[in-house]
């Protein structure tokens, strides 16, 4: 049989225990937004090891893409310098064949045909050569006629000498066979016209050097 002394001590006991197990609780409650927003450790190490890879990857693009643009320059600048280099060699061989055209029909000669001579000289001259030409042209005729002067001419070959803002120095080589009344069995020679052509005057003849070699003494 109990005391009220002990009931009461009960009583007391039991409101304590109810109390620390409602204390507990809303201590839970009161943690758990904390953890809730507690930043996760696991994904720090993922986030790092992701942008290493995307500087690398960008590291990377950036390296191919400087190589492919020094290539294309290289690829660029090679294929200028060798269209610069067949541009000089074809604008060249067009003034040797010029100069070795004009060579042959320059030393063609028929002292019965002079007027037609003449108008081979001119051909593919400038003006101001040409009128030289015309200014020669009886003191020429006085020489080639009386003397039966024949000659006809096979090309060797033409040589560039030099160029310089378009003007081509070039030495053609012909082989010339002559007869004359002096010298009526024939005699053959190594003739050089050394011709100056102006690329930037369409190509035309400015000076003519050689023509004093078939012309007789």
């Amino acid at each position: 049989m109990s005391t009220p002394t002990d009931d009461s001590a009960e009583s007391e006991i039991e409101t304590g225990t109810k109390k620390l197990s409602d204390d507990s609780e809303n201590s839970a409650k009161t943690a758990s937004p904390a953890a809730d927003s507690a930043p996760v450790t696991g994904g720090g190490p993922r986030q790092i090891s992701l942008s290493v890879r995307s500087l690398a990857v960008g590291a990377a693009l950036i390296v191919l893409a400087a190589t492919t643009i020094t290539f294309a320059l290289l690829w660029a600048g090679a294929r200028s310098e060798v269209s610069d280099r067949d541009d000089r060699a074809a604008n060249e061989k067009r003034a040797e064949q010029i100069d070795l055209d004009y060579a042959v029909g320059a030393a063609t000669t028929d002292y019965q045909k002079l007027d037609e001579w003449f108008t081979t000289l001119k051909k593919g001259t400038t003006p101001e050569l040409a009128a030289k030409f015309d200014a020669t042209s009886s003191s020429l005729k006085q020489i080639l006629a009386p003397l039966g002067w024949k000659s006809t001419a096979e090309p060797i070959t033409a040589v560039t000498k030099s160029v310089s803002d378009g003007v081509y120095k070039v030495d053609a080589f012909v082989n010339v066979s002559s007869t004359s009344t002096q010298a009526p069995s024939g005699a053959t020679t190594t003739v050089t016209y050394s011709i100056t052509i102006d690329s930037n005057r369409d190509w035309l003849i400015t000076d003519v050097g050689g023509l004093q070699s078939i012309v007789p003494k």
